[in-house]
């Protein structure tokens, strides 16, 4: 998208500054990588699973640009509790608290906010969410990922 002119926003928990956790890439590495290939962008420290944060990238969205053509959502909290390979009702209740706070509730949110920006946008609301298949063949007895795209589609606004 910044190759093609857009202005890029790129928001997260992680980013250049030192890290406990093992994951490689950060919001900064990416602006630094559109930057080198010539497009613009800027980097915005945001937990997606805390409301005021995800609101207020929003809201400078809309302060510095006036409105947001393409929201490319594929916010994932990660899970505190390991995945495993088992039935659902063998997982405790705090595993799904977890996966649908940091995963279904937070893509929710990101829309709810960004929702309001796009819709006055002339150029017409483009919503691109993303979810992580990487779990559907743990387990044959529920794909979570199937149950949170579900739900996430039904947030978009056409």
């Amino acid at each position: 998208m910044a190759k093609a002119g857009a202005f890029v926003y790129v928001t997260g928990r992680t980013t250049s500054a030192p890290s406990t956790n093992p994951w490689t890439g950060d919001i900064d590495s990416t602006i630094r990588e559109i930057e080198l290939e010539g497009g613009e962008g800027s980097a915005i420290r945001c937990d997606h699973t805390i409301d005021a944060d995800t609101e207020s990238v929003v809201q400078q969205i809309a302060e510095e640009q006036g409105k947001l053509d393409i929201l490319v959502n594929n916010v994932w909290g990660g899970n505190e509790l390991e995945i495993v390979n088992k039935p659902l009702w063998e997982l405790p209740p705090a595993h799904w608290d977890n996966m649908f706070t940091s995963g279904v509730r937070a893509q929710l949110m990101t829309n709810y906010y960004a929702n309001p920006l796009m819709r006055n946008n002339q150029n017409g609301v483009r919503f691109v969410n993303r979810a992580k298949r990487r779990w559907n063949s743990c387990n044959p007895f529920i794909s979570r990922v199937d149950a949170h795209r579900a739900r996430i589609e039904k947030s978009e606004y056409r």
